[in-house]
């Protein structure tokens, strides 16, 4: 099985398909029947549901600009930052509470 999900690993990292659709992804490329491949799947994706995630783990790069950390989007995640405007976080504030929010700072 491990065979599987290592196969299965590469094609989610590859961003090829949407992994829902990877049970014909495995049957196409390993001969496998259609209800083996689900249950291949299906075991698959009950693994992440398992691992419980911790956003630490994972490095999104810094700003060019302030050295400070990216979000998961690659955004600087200070409010301060010039490169913070024009986010999507920065703009939601904006629109809270005015254009005169960034002369508060």
């Amino acid at each position: 099985m491990e065979f599987y999900f290592e196969f299965l690993n590469e094609l989610r990292e590859s961003g090829q398909i949407n992994m829902f659709g990877a049970a014909r992804v495995l049957q196409d490329e390993f001969g496998l029947e259609k209800r083996e491949a689900r249950d291949i799947l299906t075991a698959w994706m009950e693994q992440f549901e398992k691992k419980e995630l911790v956003m630490d783990e994972f490095d999104y790069g810094q700003c060019d600009y302030c050295g400070e950390d990216n979000d998961i989007s690659g955004h600087c995640v200070d409010s301060f930052c010039e490169y913070y405007a024009g986010t999507p976080e920065h703009d939601a504030l904006i629109e809270e509470f005015g254009e005169d929010m960034n002369d508060a700072y």
